[in-house]
């Protein structure tokens, strides 16, 4: 019907129903449905739909007069001659079938059974309801039905005839006078339907204006652009101005309410949540009172639930925690009383499902507001059940498992916070398989296939953290494989190429270990990719750390693989563009002191130490750098400045030893051997040997 092929599902109700009954009868009296096929097969998505909402389709006789040659074997089709059957169509039955497809649904039958019985009238040679029958109409009926009856009358009233002409002659003047009256209404009546008709045209252009807008953000959603902001304010002003002219038409207040709702939502995407929330208590003000007024119409108080959903939406995205599950509890006190009053349906089911989803994501504590993550994991429970619900009743609903997904994952969130580890990977490993159900089901979908990405990073973590090396590298693949399909796909979104190199880092540092060769050649492309761009999008902060830390990781790589050289080179690429990186600067530092350069490595660790004494002096790596310093005063033979520097390095990292990670307790280790070589070139015996004592012992522990 039209209003489902708006893409929501407000206004979407029986009368829908009408509309597809009315197109089987349609079918079942031509032979084809209202837009042909030949129509609908050379016509695009986004045609098919323009159609359906807008285009009147030719009555039924007027489809079969113009079928041409197939019009004989449609009529012997229905037992009947051509002449006879378009004669048939005509009148009543066009009335009947054209009712039922009327755009506009508060034009069709209410129900069904309204339906059934306006076709038993017709079957009955009785007046149909399809349309303002005339005078003449209903006579004709009347006539037929009674034809006995209507002869002997008519006998009597030519009898009475004579007598009645005095008597009609005086009514003259004052049936002239009443006709004056009805064309005077009828002319003001036209007059108000034609103001009606601006507002409704009005109405509809902005409504496409906001359509055209929306597909541009979802088409664009990583580079919002300034003109489309722009746009979107000078539409919620549009629709202030334009709420403020209307008279008290529940159907249009009810239109300038879901704008008021939709532009709100869009100026919140676009960040502007001040804006977007003023615009969702407009909607609000107008449907409470709509609701008050006629509380039997389900569609307002449907929408005011949504517009206090979407205000929640807003308030909660601003860290107005406390707010926003206020909002949100009045949208579920709303669809529960519509439960009670209506049943529970999918439209409800959906929205119960994502007022109680958002709720947990409140109660969670992560966007402000309490933190209270019992009462959190029941509302994502709950929002689950309904979720699964929906996925029976549409199976093939690609947004439906998307959406249960990222419902799973943030349940499983909230039981990582609390540390609950065990009863978060059933759900996070459910979430991660409903993305790919998603994605099944449209495997183009830019969006599910991000989702999925998503979903395989955080399963990874788990993996990882668990010890499955091989399982976690597989998981990096299919993420990478995944992420470079959208960057394909979308090569005009540099997001997506940035997100592809960061899925080939974290590949790239898994492999090390496993095969040097592949994990250089995946630095080096994503290396390649940031940098072309990094000379395009130079403002983005993260794109030049992305990039230092695959140069970064390139010279760990070649470090470990005795290519210290080539580890220095891809180093100082690296401090191109991040200037302050501590971490970098201390490993280019390593590397140049491992080929013995160790004037060149003093002024980058001296960096590093200023840097990292500032940002966190209690770190242990903070320390270490106080040890690399010392060693190139060794190699400098600058004995006496770096003996205070090599104790107090090695001092503070022992007193932090629990904070280092096994793998870089050979930092201590390291220290103790810096300390060796200095007390041996100054002939310092006793300390060396004392030194060398604590080296075995070092060295004894490490391999255990």
């Amino acid at each position: 019907s039209p209003e489902q092929a708006e893409m929501s599902a407000l206004g979407v109700d029986t009368r829908s129903d009408i509309y597809s009954l009315g197109v089987l009868l349609y079918e079942l009296l031509t032979g084809s449905t209202p837009l042909s096929s030949k129509r609908m097969k050379e016509a695009a998505y986004a045609e098919i739909l323009r159609l359906i909402k807008e285009e009147e389709p030719p009555k039924p006789s007027t489809r079969l007069s113009e079928s041409g040659e197939a019009l004989a074997s449609i009529s012997a089709n229905r037992h009947t001659e051509p002449a006879k059957l378009t004669k048939l169509m005509r009148g009543e039955l066009d009335w009947i079938v054209m009712k039922t497809l009327e755009k506009d649904r508060n034009r069709r039958y209410e129900t069904a059974n309204a339906f059934a019985m306006d076709v038993q009238r017709y079957l009955n040679d009785e007046t149909v309801q399809a349309c303002p029958p005339s005078a003449g109409y209903r006579l004709r009926k009347l006539l037929r039905r009674n034809k006995g009856p209507v002869l002997a009358a008519s006998l009597v009233f030519l009898v009475l005839l004579g007598g009645i002409i005095g008597t009609s002659l005086g009514l003259v003047e004052s049936k002239r006078q009443e006709r004056l009256a009805i064309a005077a209404q009828i002319k003001e009546s036209e007059r108000a339907d034609a103001e009606a008709k601006q507002r409704r045209q009005a109405r509809k252009a902005v409504d496409e204006m906001y359509t055209q807008v929306a597909q541009k953000w979802l088409a664009q959603q990583p580079r919002m652009e300034k003109v489309q902001r722009e746009f979107l304010e000078k539409a919620l002003s549009y629709y202030q101005e334009f709420a403020q002219q209307q008279g008290n038409d529940p159907a249009e207040q009810l239109a300038i309410a879901t704008a008021y709702r939709r532009v709100g939502t869009m100026l919140q995407k676009l960040g502007q949540p001040a804006k977007g929330a003023e615009a969702q208590a407009q909607s609000i003000a107008i449907l409470e009172k709509l609701a008050a007024e006629v509380p039997s119409v389900r569609e307002y108080r449907e929408e005011l639930g949504h517009s206090h959903h979407h205000l929640g939406y807003i308030q909660m995205y601003s860290n107005q925690g406390d707010e926003a599950e206020k909002s949100f509890g009045r949208a579920l006190d709303i669809y529960e009383q519509l439960v009670r009053d209506f049943g529970e349906d999918s439209p409800l089911r959906g929205s119960l499902a994502g007022s109680r989803h958002d709720l947990g994501v409140v109660l969670t504590g992560f966007l402000g507001g309490r933190r209270r993550p019992k009462e959190a994991i029941a509302a994502f429970q709950e929002a689950a059940k309904l979720y699964r619900q929906l996925i029976v009743d549409a199976p093939d609903s690609a947004d439906w498992q998307s959406t249960l997904g990222a419902s799973l994952s943030d349940w499983a969130t909230t039981h990582l916070f609390q540390g609950e580890v065990e009863q978060a990977r059933p759900l996070l490993k459910e979430a991660m398989e409903r993305q790919r159900a998603a994605l099944k089901l449209e495997p183009r979908h830019p969006n599910y296939r991000q989702f999925l990405i998503n979903h395989l990073a955080g399963w990874g973590d788990i993996v990882k953290e668990q010890g499955d090396h091989k399982e976690a590298v597989n998981i990096a693949r299919e993420a990478l494989a995944l992420q470079d399909s959208l960057a394909v796909d979308f090569p005009s979104v540099p997001h997506y190429r940035h997100a592809r190199s960061e899925r080939a880092i974290d590949l790239g540092i898994m492999l090390k270990a496993d095969d040097a060769k592949e994990a250089e050649a995946i630095l080096r492309r994503a290396a390649a990719d940031l940098e072309a761009l990094a000379g395009s999008f130079d403002t983005v902060p993260a794109r030049r750390g992305l990039l230092a830390d695959c140069y970064k990781e390139l010279g760990l790589l070649l470090d470990s693989t005795g290519r210290s050289q080539a580890a220095a080179a891809d180093y100082r690429v690296s401090l191109k563009w991040t200037p302050k990186a501590a971490g970098t600067l201390s490993a280019f530092g390593r590397s140049l002191i491992q080929q013995k350069q160790y004037g060149e490595a003093l002024p980058l660790l001296h960096e590093a130490q200023k840097i990292r004494e500032s940002e966190d002096p209690e770190d242990w790596s903070t320390h270490y750098t106080k040890v690399l310093i010392g060693h190139c005063l060794v190699g400098l033979k600058k004995y006496a400045d770096a003996e205070p520097l090599l104790l107090a390095g090695y001092e503070g990292m022992k007193k932090r030893e629990d904070t280092i990670s096994m793998d870089e307790k050979v930092h201590l280790t390291e220290a103790v051997e810096r300390l060796v070589q200095l007390y041996e070139a100054t002939g310092k015996k006793d300390e060396a040997a004392k030194w060398r004592k604590k080296l075995e012992s070092q060295r004894d522990a490490r391999k255990k």
